[in-house]
């Protein structure tokens, strides 16, 4: 995450005698007058808060999220991509194309571009059915808080705005399906790129918990950085709380198995003894999880 440098300053919409709700990082919190927090609230880097609190850094940050005051740490903001104006009227202004016209209880993705130029994803639900607009918004408000406790961590899109409830706003990632690379002389060093990534996602407490979809993981074009994406389903565990003592070791082998999976598909022979016999117990206990279905492909990040 950038530093926050300075003091940051009273927002425009901080001022007043009655409390508004506010968007940073496009999670909605609510400001009562003179622009101090009425509840809980996130800080992404050192900066003094509008409670008059020091934030000393990051690691202070309460449960692993990340935002700042209105009018607060604006070079930050700026700096790590997050957009407060990308409201729905913006983004359908610029939208581009679609990718994936998703299920009933999946949500549609679409690209647009910004009025500063960038290519953005959106994952919106806005289209579904009002039932299924409320599972979209507990999907959403999950997929941001897996995305905001991973802020920062390299190999993971940016969340950059929730122009409404039913929406999410991602960085674009030009990439191509991994799976789609068999063959390359550097595969050894890709799988070592996604272990990477997993080993780094999972000293926040994330788990992805869908890795064995193969159309989540993506190489970027140019950079050949593996990027992980589709969040939905993460589960978070925030380190040094109780519920990560007792369901973390169990719940992360569900990426181990899926890494091990995508070792065995490109790359069998740097699977070790030890290895094989992982697999055939995870595998022997994943056939018994009812849910075990074909899903259709998403495109995220890819073209």
């Amino acid at each position: 995450m950038p530093r926050a440098p300075g003091s940051p300053q009273t927002g425009a919409s901080g001022a007043g005698s009655r409390s508004s709700t506010v968007r940073t990082s496009g999670l909605p919190r609510v400001w009562s007058a003179g622009g101090r927090p009425s509840g809980p609230h996130y800080h992404d880097g050192p900066h003094r808060c509008q409670t008059g609190r020091t934030v000393r850094g990051a690691g202070a940050c309460r449960d692993r999220r990340y935002h700042e005051p209105p009018g607060a740490c604006r070079a930050a903001r700026e700096e790590s991509g997050l957009v407060d104006a990308l409201t729905r009227d913006v983004l359908e202004a610029g939208r581009v194309d679609d990718l994936v016209r998703g299920g009933w209880t999946k949500a549609d993705l679409w690209r647009a571009r910004t009025p500063d130029g960038r290519l953005v994803v959106v994952k919106d639900f806005a289209a579904k059915s009002a039932l299924i607009r409320l599972w979209g918004r507990l999907q959403v408000s999950r997929e941001v808080a897996a995305l905001e406790a991973l802020a920062g961590v390299d190999g993971v899109p940016r969340v950059l705005a929730r122009p409404d409830a039913w929406a999410l706003v991602l960085e674009y990632i030009d990439g191509t399906e991994l799976r789609l690379l068999a063959g390359r002389p550097d595969l050894p060093r890709l799988l070592a790129g996604l272990r990477a990534v997993i080993d780094r996602t999972h000293a926040r407490g994330v788990i992805h918990n869908d890795l064995r979809g193969r159309e989540n993981v993506l190489v970027e074009h140019g950079s050949d950085r593996v990027v992980v994406i589709d969040w939905a389903g993460a589960v978070r565990l925030p380190p040094g709380t109780l519920r990560h003592r007792i369901l973390f070791p169990l719940l992360r082998l569900v990426d181990e198995g899926a890494f091990l999976k995508w070792k065995r598909m490109m790359l069998p022979e740097s699977l070790t003894e030890r290895d094989r016999r992982f697999l055939a117990r995870f595998e022997a206990v994943r056939r018994l999880w009812p849910f075990n279905r074909k899903r259709p492909a998403r495109a995220e990040g890819r073209r």
